[in-house]
């Protein structure tokens, strides 16, 4: 991944985890915020944000010069290990 994808990547991230928590305040000061339907959506809200926030970490931990490669060998195949050339 670019330098100028990731930057792409993490905006759009950033984006949603915004809405969430716009989303969850604007729920929070609703005059019947005590609703359980509310407290749930509240909750659900706050998880979306959080989960965007990790995701966001992760695509920038991705070094630019690495592909990652994933190589199904078959059952008897150890874990974690990939096919030799």
């Amino acid at each position: 991944m670019t330098p100028r994808e990731r930057t792409a990547l993490n905006a759009g991230i950033e984006a949603v985890r915004q809405m969430a928590l716009v989303s969850a305040v604007t729920l929070e000061v609703r005059d019947d915020a005590g609703r359980v339907q509310h407290q749930a959506a509240v909750a659900a809200l706050q998880a979306l944000a959080e989960g965007a926030r990790d995701l966001m970490l992760q695509a920038t931990a991705v070094d630019d010069r690495c592909i990652s490669v994933v190589v199904y060998n078959g059952p008897e195949a150890p874990t974690g290990h990939e096919a030799a050339p």
